[in-house]
């Protein structure tokens, strides 16, 4: 539980506000963690399309950011390969 909420946490300092796929995921990551649950997005309503919508959030994180140059891609690319292991398969 340790690791998934570290990356929920990660995502959350990410997200776009509360409208965002990833803000979607991350706090229902850091939710099911906080409670001892694995996160599985097939348990969680929309997450099956959430899910794939964050990680294309974190891929173009610089290309769509109001300030690129505050921008680490390499972070948030790792971050989306991590979330990639989380899809269904």
């Amino acid at each position: 539980m340790k690791n998934q909420k570290s990356l929920a946490l990660s995502l959350l300092e990410w997200h776009g506000g509360q409208g965002s796929s990833l803000y979607a995921v991350g706090s229902c990551m850091l939710s099911t963690a906080e409670r001892g649950e694995k996160y599985n997005p097939v348990n969680i309503r929309g997450h099956l399309d959430a899910l794939p919508l964050a990680i294309r959030e974190l891929k173009g994180m610089k290309a769509g950011a109001r300030y690129p140059e505050n921008v680490n891609q390499d972070e948030c690319d790792k971050l989306a390969k991590r979330l990639q292991k989380y899809l269904p398969r």
